[in-house]
């Protein structure tokens, strides 16, 4: 092996780490911006006035129980994709994979823009 495809292989490897702690933390501020749409919505629909209300503290409640198996997914997007691109190395199915990933983690972050 020669030290220019060492080199490439280093680079590759750091981007790789670096694009997959991207998606960690993308995963988990998503998380935060889809509790927040599901409250939003919520209270379109179901708000009867302040803080206190039944309507809010439902909302509440449904954000408390949806925080597990949202975290439960940002477990899975860690480790299955640290399994897989470690797998695929610097294949044309790792780089599609980390721009679906990130492609839906910006949708969703988008979504939380908009509504």
């Amino acid at each position: 092996m020669t030290n220019t495809t060492k080199a490439q292989r280093i680079r590759a490897a750091i981007l790789t780490l670096g694009l997959w702690l991207l998606t960690i933390g993308l995963t988990l501020l998503t998380i935060t911006v889809l509790l927040d749409v599901l409250m939003r919505v919520y209270a379109a629909f179901w708000a009867d006035g302040g803080f206190y209300s039944r309507a809010t503290q439902t909302a509440i409640g449904i954000r408390q129980v949806l925080v597990l198996p949202l975290g439960i997914i940002a477990v899975i997007v860690a480790i299955g994709g640290a399994e897989y691109h470690r797998e695929h190395f610097n294949t044309r199915q790792s780089w599609r994979m980390f721009a679906r990933t990130l492609a839906v983690q910006a949708g969703l972050l988008l979504l939380g823009v908009f509504i």
